[in-house]
Order: structure tokens, then sequence, then C-alpha cells
């Protein structure tokens, strides 16, 4: 099994370091679309005007009303749920602010990106590199029929943000 694990290194090495896994992977960030953030952002302020709703509903109530203190106490609650909302709507906008600055990215940006990771990946004791390759491959499929290794990486920029492999490898393995 250690050979099959070095195998692996070695091809993760070798991709990182390959010229046509570099533009792969600069085209594959340029190309993610932004659909899954506008849609955020636009259901956040979807339920910002729900809840401004309610309350000026609620607030115009109360004046008809002879007792209305449950009344303002779900005003009140409805203010921290829109505060909230807010934070939210801010954190979408940050996220989405920070995906477009991404999508500009460079090859050379890239390469330096993916050049700190083989550093790592060579210095790391066993632990933290598995650690390591848990974080940075969505896949590994081995074939001992056809003696082949297949790696889905999932290398993530930012906060959380991952990119999809860009391409799966199939390269050969000495068992």
């Amino acid at each position: 099994m250690q050979e099959v694990d070095q195998a692996t290194l070695a091809k993760i090495v070798t991709d990182f370091r390959s010229e046509s896994f570099v533009a792969r992977l600069t085209a594959t960030v340029r190309n993610r679309g932004f659909e899954q953030e506008q849609a955020e952002i636009a259901a956040v302020r979807a339920q910002i005007s729900g809840v401004d709703s309610l309350i000026e509903k609620f607030l115009g109530l109360v004046s008809e009303m002879s007792e209305p203190r449950a009344l303002l106490r779900k005003v009140e609650a409805l203010e921290r749920d829109r505060a909230k909302l807010e934070k939210d709507l801010a954190r979408a906008e940050r996220e989405m602010r920070e995906a477009q600055i991404v999508a500009d990215i460079s090859d050379r940006t890239i390469r330096a990106m993916l050049d700190d990771m083989v550093t790592e990946i060579e210095n790391f004791e066993r632990e933290p590199l598995k650690d390591f390759l848990r974080s940075h491959l969505a896949r590994v499929t081995l074939d001992p029929q056809s003696l082949t290794l297949r790696l889905n990486y999932e290398i993530p920029l930012f906060r959380g943000d991952k990119l999809a492999s860009p391409g799966g490898f199939e390269p050969p393995y000495s068992p």
C-alpha cells in the first residue's frame, strides 16, 4: 500500500507542477458562474423585504390596540431577525465580491498557490498530510484491474469555496 501512497503523492505533485493543470484550473476559476451567490443575495433581500412588511403592518396596528405590548414584543423580535438578515446579506455580498476577485485570477497566481501546496506536501508528517489531502481531494478512485488511479481535486481558494478538479486523471501506478 505504501507504493500506492507514494504514487498518489507523486502524481499530485506532478499535476500541481503541470502547466496544463494550471491552465485548466485557471480556466475553471474564471468560468465559474456566480448564480449561487446571486440567488443567496436575492433570497436574503426578499426575506428582509418580508420582515419589513410585517414590521410596518404591526406598527400600523399598534395605534389601534388598547394593549399593544405583545405586538411591540413581536416587532422587537422581527427587528432582531432583520438585523441578523442584514448581517447575512453583508456576508453574502462580501463573498460575492471575493468570488469576483478570484475570477480574475492569473495562471501565475494559481501556479504560486500550487507551488506552495507542493512545498506543504513535501514537508508534512503523515497525519497532517492526510488532513491536507482530505481537504484537497474530492475523490480518489483506485482500479486494481487496470492499475489506474483517478484523482478528483477540490482545492479551497477562500472561506470554504472549492474548485472542482479541472479534469480527472488516470495515471498508472505500480502496485
